[in-house]
């Protein structure tokens, strides 16, 4: 493993939320890298990225051949078939995406660059059922950006006044996604002092309620609305409660949540207010 900052970084899912906040965060950390994205589409290119790679995870060529273009010291894999009610619609796609096109990226930086840093960005779903347990969960052991797209879309005219939603008595522990992009970039720069293989949770340590925060949501919109249940969102393996234990990030990234929560939600309604308004132009 190189023992230096890396000079050329890969992101996959660099267009996506995260990736776009992941792009700013390693350009502050690592001033000096060249920044490549990994992309489905080559004009599909998020700002501040150096150059772009085509790469479909569900084709092992292009992975090769992206790899091989790139020669990445580190990659950040960030791209999912992210999207809960996709997943129990298409199961099979979500596990070729998400399980077998990991791999084969995996296995592709493993050939070829056998000595580059390979941060793989997971889901609390991997813990399942111990959340059961009411406990912080430790190594061992994204819902508001939904609501503020509809309370936006509502505001602007372009859908009626309800809030459909899942399930609101459920808990999680939620962080901003400038926090979590911190995270990653801070990973990268000490992964030389980390084990191979280690698992690192991001967590707050706080689970917020998820009717409670729509409610705050809707209590500073600027038209009135109501929620209505939609069965279609409810998850028949939804877990009621999740917490996270990050003590290992504060350990080994000197890493811990900096962004008011007041803040996050702001941001993301002004976001998604931002995002309706500029596509009705």
């Amino acid at each position: 493993m190189i023992d230096r900052a890396p000079a050329r970084i890969l992101i996959t899912g660099a267009n996506g939320f995260v990736g776009r906040h992941a792009i700013p965060a390693l350009r502050a950390r690592f001033p000096k890298a060249w920044l490549l994205g990994a992309t489905q589409h080559a004009e599909a290119t998020s700002p501040g990225l150096d150059e772009a790679l085509v790469m479909d995870l569900l084709d092992a060529a292009s992975i090769d051949a992206a790899i091989a273009t790139g020669k990445p010291d580190a990659v950040l894999h960030l791209a999912a078939q992210a999207a809960v009610g996709e997943s129990f619609t298409a199961p099979l796609m979500t596990w070729r995406v998400n399980l077998l096109g990991t791999l084969a990226l995996a296995e592709a930086v493993l050939r070829q660059r056998p000595s580059a840093y390979f941060l793989y960005v997971s889901s609390a779903e991997v813990y399942g059922l111990s959340f059961q347990t009411g406990q912080p969960l430790s190594e061992a052991a994204l819902v508001v950006a939904a609501f503020a797209r509809q309370v936006a879309r509502i505001e602007a005219g372009l859908q009626p006044p309800v809030i459909r939603t899942g399930a609101l008595n459920r808990w999680r522990d939620m962080l901003d996604v400038r926090d979590v992009a911190a995270a990653y970039a801070e990973a990268i720069a000490r992964a030389h002092s980390l084990d191979p293989g280690i698992v690192i949770n991001l967590a707050s340590g706080r689970p917020r309620c998820i009717g409670d925060i729509l409610q705050t949501l809707i209590a500073g919109a600027r038209t009135k609305m109501v929620t209505e249940t939609d069965q279609g969102r409810l998850r028949p393996t939804d877990i009621e409660k999740t917490l996270g234990d990050s003590s290992r990030a504060a350990a080994l990234l000197d890493w811990s949540p900096q962004i008011a929560w007041e803040t996050s939600l702001h941001d993301v309604m002004e976001y998604w207010r931002n995002q309706i308004r500029d596509s009705r132009r």
